[in-house]
């Protein structure tokens, strides 16, 4: 897992030196939150990739990307909130 991905960056602007320092300044249900994100990030990822050789329906790639855009911007919010 990419620690810029959970935040690494966002979080040295709060002067953590480490990423585990940056993770273990969350409370648990932002850390569980961010966690089921990234499983939704990563499953929808995987959707999107299955729909991109399935041209049967192109707007559910569109609603797809939109969907991962979305998460990407709570896990942003739950990371600029710490």
């Amino acid at each position: 897992m990419s620690p810029f991905f959970l935040g690494f960056a966002s979080c040295t602007a709060l002067n953590a030196h480490t990423y585990t320092d940056c993770i273990l300044t969350m409370d648990k249900k932002t850390k569980k939150r961010l966690e089921i994100l990234r499983q939704k990030i990563e499953k929808a990822r995987k959707v999107l990739a299955a729909a991109k050789q399935q041209t049967d329906e192109p707007d559910e790639i569109q609603n797809i990307e939109k969907q991962i855009e979305e998460f990407q911007a709570e896990v942003t919010e739950l990371k600029n909130k710490n």
